[in-house]
């Protein structure tokens, strides 16, 4: 691949852009796509280096949602959760701490989990 990111045949090499996954798994959500959705989150993730400080937090909440939407509602309670941390101490984003949190409460209500969802509803 030559520097500017094209492969030798001209084409643009994508894989390597953590970006262009999570445009495509907002486009899978578009579709409803919700699994496929996930598979692009992950790769995002991945390609950032997991769920540690130098992840991009939108892409949590976005992998958050579409898991909920499969089912994995524990998978989303931990993606909320994480971004809601990274948008609050590395950011310095409140509005996007506190939107990540109320996703979290609206989840634990979906579970059941009235409580705990109250809890966190307060603090946002």
């Amino acid at each position: 691949m030559s520097r500017s990111g094209e492969a030798f045949n001209g084409m643009a090499r994508y894989r390597e852009y953590p970006d262009a996954f999570v445009q495509r798994g907002l486009a899978r959500e578009g579709l409803r796509d919700w699994a496929g959705a996930v598979a692009d989150y992950d790769k995002a993730v991945q390609l950032w280096g997991g769920t540690g400080d130098g992840v991009n937090p939108f892409a949590l909440s976005y992998r958050g949602r579409a898991r909920a939407e499969t089912g994995d509602y524990e998978g989303a309670l931990e993606d909320f959760s994480t971004a809601a941390n990274v948008f609050a101490r590395v950011d310095k984003n409140d509005n996007q701490a506190a939107a990540a949190r109320a996703n979290m409460a609206v989840t634990l209500y979906g579970l059941g989990r009235k409580d705990e969802a109250v809890k966190i509803a307060k603090q946002v």
